[in-house]
């Protein structure tokens, strides 16, 4: 019984330090690609009226960026 407990133990204890690991690995790449557009404002142009809006600032909709709600709806 004993053996089945330390066995248990350690399957979670491996379990969790891959979660954790994983976890920290995806937010280090998130932090690196963040560090980029906080440094250059990246400008796009809305398909509906071609006016150039902050990457930021746009709105997505159907894997294209707008410069406004209204016009994301006309496309």
């Amino acid at each position: 019984m004993l053996f089945l407990l330390s066995c248990a133990f350690l399957f979670f204890m491996i379990h969790l330090f891959v979660r954790l690991s994983a976890f920290f690995i995806a937010y280090e790449n998130q932090v690196k690609e963040g560090q980029v557009e906080d440094f250059v404002d990246v400008m796009i142009q809305c398909p509906t009226c071609n006016i150039y809006v902050l990457k930021r600032q746009a709105i997505a909709y159907n894997k294209k960026l707008f410069c406004c709600p209204e016009h994301a709806c006309i496309c």
